[in-house]
């Protein structure tokens, strides 16, 4: 079962997958709490302690990604207000706002190679040689009359 294996070794046996978007988001989880542990009074230790269990389930058994990225986007949330991003964001409005607009682009980028990698495989109706599974049946149902 491909959903039980670790990132390292799906990539290691060629498996194609969003190794990337799950690096990227332990990386950004990660590097959230770094303003907040400057601040030792109001470090989140218990929140700390949730994203290391959650990542290292992430990062061993690939099911476990969408667990990631919930918890991901509310823990940066949590971290950006803690951790004094609002300070740094006041301090340096020009430098923050052409980092957060160079990520949003690379994420459109990237979302946009992936939609264009799979152009082939989108849209409705009935792919070429998909019906295995009826060509199967037809003989069975063929026979049964309601």
């Amino acid at each position: 079962m491909i959903e039980n294996q670790s990132v390292p070794f799906l990539e290691k046996h060629g498996y194609q997958g969003q190794y990337t978007l799950i690096k990227l988001t332990l990386l950004a989880l990660y590097l959230s709490f770094i303003p907040a542990a400057r601040r030792a009074r109001e470090f989140p230790l218990a929140l700390f302690a949730l994203a290391a269990v959650i990542g290292e389930m992430a990062w061993t058994a690939i099911r476990n990604q969408t667990l990631l990225a919930f918890f991901s986007l509310s823990a940066i949330a949590i971290n950006a207000g803690l951790g004094g991003f609002a300070h740094l964001m006041a301090a340096r409005k020009k430098l923050v706002t052409l980092a957060l607009g160079l990520i949003m682009l690379g994420s459109v980028y990237y979302n946009g190679r992936e939609v264009w990698m799979r152009r082939q495989t989108g849209g409705l109706g009935l792919q070429a040689d998909r019906d295995a599974a009826m060509k199967l049946l037809r003989p069975i149902t063929s026979r049964v009359r309601c």
